[in-house]
């Protein structure tokens, strides 16, 4: 029996090492593949950009849950990028300018009691997916100006129409007055009575 000569031997610490990891690996397959997760996929706001939404509006893609079943929560962070600082840089030292914690949906949007962005600043922001207690993969990291917030106008804008030219009152014509019928009866009757006045005056005469 031919004995290899003692340099070419192996290590017997490595080979105890060796023989730990395969056993770790063929008898406890849950440690190896124990919650496994997709990283979440960022969407708005998208990387490198201005962001002029009075109310920004975070969305992002997750896996609901990881391998082992458990469900995934997300957590966000937004954090300042000061002078000279990248982005990771930024996210890994900086304190949080706005953080959300425990979202179930992969939308979020800031309102007025968590907005704490300043205009023309620059900000860098990540996703982390968890389980209850471990953290099981984060997202890229993404950054955005924060620009001038626009602001709707509500004032109503209504096209003033020409003046309409005053328009003449037409007169109804008024209906013709008929002279007043002529009573003849009574002006016959002053005629005979006239007469027969005249005839008495005369003497010697008796009127009719």
């Amino acid at each position: 029996m031919n004995v290899p000569p003692e340099d070419n031997r192996p290590d017997r610490s490595f080979v105890l090492t060796t023989l730990v990891v395969l056993s770790m690996i063929l008898f406890a397959p849950h440690w190896t593949h124990a919650q496994e997760a997709l990283p979440p996929i960022l969407l708005t706001p998208y990387n490198e950009t201005n962001v002029s939404d009075r109310f920004v509006t975070w969305s992002w893609f997750m896996q609901p849950k990881v391998s082992t079943g458990e469900n995934i929560v997300c957590d966000l962070r937004v954090v300042e990028i000061l002078s000279d600082q990248t982005p990771e840089e930024a996210i890994r030292v900086n304190p949080p300018a706005l953080e959300r914690n425990d979202l179930r949906s992969s939308v979020w949007q800031a309102s007025l009691g968590t907005r704490n962005l300043i205009q023309g600043h620059r900000y860098a922001w990540q996703i982390t997916a968890r389980t209850a207690d471990k953290i099981v993969s984060a997202s890229e990291i993404w950054s955005f100006i924060y620009a001038e917030p626009q602001v709707e106008d509500t004032t109503a804008t209504y096209k003033k129409e020409p003046d309409e030219p005053p328009q003449q009152k037409l007169e109804e014509p008024q209906p013709q007055q008929s002279p007043p019928p002529q009573r003849r009866g009574s002006i016959s009757a002053s005629i005979d009575t006239r007469m027969t006045v005249e005839s008495s005056n005369k003497p010697g005469e008796l009127s009719e």
